[in-house]
């Protein structure tokens, strides 16, 4: 027993002292960078006649998903997630455009890995904004995605790897389908659910689409497909001219161009030249000339842009216009960014109404919807601005859909992209039980409650047919509560919204045709709209979210720049069996983490992936 305590004592030592080296190390690494980094060098200043280097690595999104800030230090590059602020494109591209010291744009899209149609189409009017201050764009990728390819063709000079292909093939959508799966499993899934096109729990109750759900998916991918096709044309109609080619001619095309995938995007119009990466290198020096100390050529990437550009504080404006980030899931409690939590969200909005330089409130929405008990505690704290007379505009990203739309559909005015996935105004409740698989395994559940709906609900039992009862009119009347609530806001009968409701999915378009959205614009618009509510010709947008603080912003700082520091280290793709793995997860185990206290979710689950299409 006392050498078993000497080992014990002597391990804790070690413990204690491999802690204190640790720790001690990170703090003096810490103290290091805070005393020197102001003079480490100069303030970054923006080489004249340069190139605007837009790189997008990862995905576009409206918030940056909050990590923890330890592990992003220790973890390196692949530790942070691919993303890229939409904001932060629109503003560089914004300023560059006015700049007289950036000659051109140069859109680097290798490591892009696409957007939700409207983002990439808000992405691609900001391009077509650069060009109009008379500068000149030219894009550059080994190979072109459906979603790299949006982008690339607003560009003055397509260039691609001689290697490279461009992949263009429509929009699709097709959900994993799971009843099998869990029959074979022996769970039994008990679904209640209001709406002929809510299609949300299929996954888990079928096999197969069913044919309300493909009517309406066929529709809005057209739609989306169509303003797709039409933003091509548009940018390269001198130069895209077999651009409506029949897909079934692509492998009879491919042949005559002897295989070459990157010869027929070139015959096709698709691009403009292929050059290596060397080559292309060589041509931007000729375009804007050679970098500091003849090193690449001159140009200068979007963050450090935005950092040198970045202007002055003005001290607390008069009149605010508060936007409030709703984006992601919308769960229940406190949540951090990257999922909207009802209890956060709301404490923002009600900021925002107590500080009496606001004067509106922007909803910026970007959701599939989540939790009907969050969407509404949301769209009440909303409605409670209002009735204190503060303006309030609904902005609808890429997706305000099922409760993305609940949360909006008071507001005093909702804007959408007319590619914005929205509606799906529909509500269910689902509920997994697992006695069959017990019972398999040998393993039996028995007992006595003191009234019959004792222990009604237990992944343990088959579901009690009275709780099934109540949580089914539970969901009726959330159905009829939402359908009413839209009626209010947007100024129809329950029974006009309830023969587009139903769950059924629209584009932000055909949305606006239907009266669930007033106007079609972006977030700009949507800023302009509630200035004119409020009254008032001048004014600050201030986005209002929760501040990490001083020491997880610089821990986050401090891992992005020993990223840079170690070579410019990009994250890895993941691996096609990753990413299956991914979806997988994601799509099955979506409705048992929701966390309503009613079981009530108003969501449509397969819309974060129903618009990606061949490569995304």
């Amino acid at each position: 027993m006392q050498i078993l305590k000497t080992i014990l004592r002597w391990l804790w030592n070690i413990l204690k002292i491999s802690h204190m080296l640790v720790f001690g190390t990170l703090s003096l690494l810490i103290l290091v960078v805070l005393i020197i980094n102001p003079f480490a060098k100069d303030p970054v200043k923006v080489p004249e006649g340069s190139a605007l280097v837009v790189t997008l690595e990862g995905r576009v999104v409206e918030q940056l998903t909050s990590v923890d800030p330890f592990e992003a230090a220790l973890g390196g590059p692949n530790a942070l997630p691919r993303e890229i602020l939409l904001s932060d494109v629109l503003t560089a591209l914004e300023r560059a455009s006015d700049d007289k010291r950036i000659e051109m744009l140069y859109l680097r899209l290798d490591q892009f890995e696409g957007a939700l149609p409207a983002a990439l189409h808000q992405l691609a009017d900001g391009i077509k904004d650069f060009k109009e201050s008379g500068k000149s764009v030219a894009a550059f990728g080994n190979g072109y995605s459906q979603s790299q390819y949006i982008l690339a063709s607003q560009a003055d000079h397509v260039f691609m790897n001689p290697y490279g292909a461009t992949l263009i093939s429509g929009y699709a959508a097709y959900p994993l389908y799971f009843a099998d799966a869990l029959e074979k499993l022996k769970l039994t899934t008990h679904v209640y659910k209001v709406g002929t096109y809510k299609s949300a729990i299929e996954p888990i109750t079928r096999n197969d689409m069913s044919e309300a759900d493909r009517e309406a998916k066929t529709a809005f991918l057209g739609a989306l497909w169509n303003a797709y096709v039409e933003e091509i044309q548009t940018a390269r109609s001198e130069k895209a001219e077999q651009l409506n080619v029949n897909y079934d001619q692509i492998p009879e095309m491919l042949r005559a161009a002897g295989g070459d995938l990157a010869k027929l995007a070139l015959e096709m119009g698709l691009v403009d030249e292929l050059k290596s990466r060397d080559e292309m290198g060589d041509w931007l020096v000729s375009q804007v000339g050679e970098g500091e100390n003849g090193k690449g050529y001159n140009g200068i990437g979007m963050q450090t842009y935005l950092k040198a550009t970045k202007p002055l504080p003005l001290g607390q404006p008069k009149n605010k216009i508060a936007v409030v980030y709703a984006v992601g899931t919308i769960v229940d409690g406190e949540q951090p960014a990257g999922t909207v939590g009802g209890d956060t969200v709301s404490y923002l909005i009600r900021q925002a109404r107590l500080d009496e330089n606001v004067k509106a409130i922007v909803l910026r929405v970007d959701s599939p919807g989540g939790s009907a008990f969050a969407s509404e505690l949301i769209r009440r704290e909303l409605e409670r601005a209002q009735e204190d007379g503060i303006p309030v505009v609904a902005s609808m990203g890429s997706l305000a859909a099922s409760g993305g739309y609940w949360i909006s559909a008071t507001a005093d005015k909702i804007i959408a992209e007319p590619t914005t996935i929205t509606g799906s105004i529909g509500i269910f409740g689902v509920l997994l039980t697992a006695e069959n698989a017990m019972d398999a395994l040998g393993i039996h559940s028995d007992g006595v409650g003191t009234t019959s709906l004792a222990g009604g609900y237990s992944p343990t039992r088959p579901m009690n047919p009275l709780v099934g009862d109540i949580i089914q009119q539970s969901i009726e009347n959330g159905y009829d509560k939402f359908i009413n609530l839209v009626a209010r806001g947007r100024d129809m009968t329950p029974e006009a919204v309830d023969a587009i409701g139903q769950g059924r999915v629209w584009d932000g378009a055909k949305a606006h045709e239907l009266g669930l959205v007033d106007e079609l614009g972006n977030l700009d618009d949507a800023l302009a709209a509630a200035a004119e509510l409020a009254g008032i010709e001048t004014y600050k947008d201030v986005v209002f979210e929760e501040q990490p603080s001083p020491f997880d912003q610089f821990i986050r700082e401090l891992a992005e720049n020993l990223s840079v520091q170690m070579g410019g280290f990009t994250a890895s793709k993941p691996s096609v069996e990753t990413e299956l793995l991914r979806i997988v997860r994601d799509q099955l185990s979506l409705p048992f983490t929701l966390n309503d206290p009613n079981h009530a979710y108003a969501i449509c689950m397969e819309c974060t992936v129903l618009a990606t299409g061949g490569g995304r």
